[in-house]
């Protein structure tokens, strides 16, 4: 039994690392999809408001697409946090005295 579960561990370390690199991926990949609707959105802002003179702040960029790319990289983060602690807990049961 102990090295069934040894094999579940190391397949869970695997599936998280890979997780974590899925993660990174797709959080980079959010991150620029949000900096070009931010220079789309300010390039407008530019356009539209250039003769109300020098009207600036932050811009608050809101998409659909954006929202999904949020939880998409969430629920992947989650999952591939509840698999580290599974398999550090698999590692706790299997230690060898």
């Amino acid at each position: 039994m102990s090295k069934i579960l040894k094999y579940i561990e190391r397949i869970l370390q695997v599936l998280a690392v890979i997780g974590c690199i899925w993660t990174v991926v797709e959080y980079i990949q959010m991150h620029t999809y949000k900096t070009k609707l931010k220079n789309k959105a300010d390039e407008y802002l530019d356009e539209e408001l250039e003769l109300e003179g020098n009207i600036g702040g932050p811009i608050a960029v809101y998409s659909p697409t954006l929202k999904e790319k949020e939880k998409r990289v969430a629920k992947i983060a989650i999952v591939t946090g509840i698999g580290a602690v599974v398999s550090l807990v698999l590692n706790l049961i299997n230690r060898d005295y």
